[in-house]
């Protein structure tokens, strides 16, 4: 059996090799290697893993084109078909070729940060297409990839809220609702409005937010011959990426003053 270091350099190719695990067979002959790529110091990640067949052939076979390399990192390339949370991308292939990738899709509820696609729509399916552009030296080769973002599990988020309140001089009016979204991300809501009205977000920073709506004294003290329209929104973030507005909620409340009712 050969006697692997825990690095092997190459230097035609300025490579590293970690190896974590070797797997042998009954014969024991090496037949996979598992570990990290080092290419112009870039890594392949944790867990790459490589048939013992090609091992050398990656290391210092300094024959491979750059069009062998491009194509072969190009034809190893594989993601996942249907998401419903950010995954990974490969950033650097076996045979050393960068791999950068960009948004096809016009409107894509998706994000590209590196080696990242990060998910923000969770409400409908989506069907989404990026390409990879794999480079080795002076040659380039694009490819395009498509996979479908899958609605999330049962999401409570309503398009707009709508009530109606009376002015009573006893107590002040309150309402309230839920919204719900992916269990695994948590979410931040946020809330413009005027001084008629005050809202608490309860559970903030949770997958389940509960909108609490209340009326003010302000409001409740006021005197007036007609009924007003008290408009408010509401935005939602997604907590781990403050920047991004999942979804706004136009919100509208009918308010009748007392003045207005007729008398028994």
């Amino acid at each position: 059996m050969n006697k692997f270091k825990n690095k092997i350099g190459s230097n035609l190719e300025k490579r590293v090799f970690t190896v974590e695990k070797i797997e042998t067979d009954e014969a024991n002959e090496i037949v996979r290697i598992v570990g990290t790529i080092s290419h112009d110091y870039l890594s392949s990640g944790e867990g790459t893993e490589i048939e013992a067949n090609i091992f050398n052939e990656i290391l210092y076979d300094e024959k491979i084109t750059a069009q062998d390399r491009v194509s072969k990192d190009l034809e190893s390339i594989s993601i996942p078909t249907e998401v419903s949370a950010d995954f990974k991308l490969p950033t650097i292939g076996l045979y050393g070729s960068i791999i950068t990738w960009s948004l096809i899709s016009e409107n894509a509820p998706i994000t590209i940060d590196g080696g990242t696609i990060k998910i923000n729509n969770y409400s409908k399916r989506f069907n989404a297409v990026i390409q990879a552009e794999v480079c080795y030296g002076n040659y380039s080769l694009y490819k395009n990839f498509s996979f479908t973002i899958l609605e999330c599990d049962a999401p409570i988020i309503p398009n707009s809220f709508y009530t109606t309140w009376t002015q009573t001089k006893t107590k002040l009016n309150s309402s309230s609702f839920v919204i719900s979204i992916l269990k695994e991300k948590n979410m931040f809501v946020e809330a413009e409005h005027n001084d008629y009205i005050k809202i608490v977000c309860e559970k903030n920073n949770t997958t389940d937010v509960t909108i609490i709506i209340s009326e003010t004294e302000l409001l409740n003290n006021l005197i007036q011959t007609a009924s007003i329209d008290i408009d408010f929104k509401l935005k939602i973030y997604a907590t781990d990426e403050p920047d991004i507005i999942i979804k706004e909620i136009p919100g509208s409340i009918k308010y009748i003053f007392s003045s207005l009712i007729p008398a028994d």
